[in-house]
């Protein structure tokens, strides 16, 4: 498609150039100028996906095993751990959005003091 008397990517690069952003070239399919054997970006995305899938299953297991744990030995009020751990993922990581967007305005120690209180709150006798 030509606009400006330009193809697509000569306008996207020129875009990119004006607002001072770095373009990474795309690594297409095989057969796109790529080398055999070498992931394409939809794999590449595919396996940070799972790997970022398997990591918060885990935290969402060992939160469970946690609240399991503290209501047998009675340190934590009767809930239902599944709930419970789902509840405590959902507070830890957005307070761990949170603090990357607003990086450098509050410290950590605020947001970690915040999710002792609201899970004290949840959780004790």
């Amino acid at each position: 498609m030509q606009y400006h008397k330009m193809s697509f990517p000569e306008a996207l690069r020129l875009l990119a150039d004006k607002a001072g952003i770095k373009l990474v070239e795309w690594r297409g399919a095989k057969g796109e100028g790529r080398e055999d054997g070498e992931p394409t970006d939809r794999q590449l995305a595919a396996d940070a996906s799972a790997k970022a899938v398997g990591f918060f299953r885990g935290c969402l297991r060992r939160d469970m095993r946690v609240v399991e744990e503290g209501v047998k030995r009675g340190e934590f009020r009767r809930v239902e751990p599944e709930t419970a751990a789902a509840t405590i993922r959902a507070l830890a990581d957005g307070f761990c959005l949170q603090w990357l967007i607003n990086a450098g305005e509050t410290p950590i120690e605020a947001y970690r003091d915040r999710c002792r209180a609201v899970l004290g709150t949840f959780l004790l006798r």
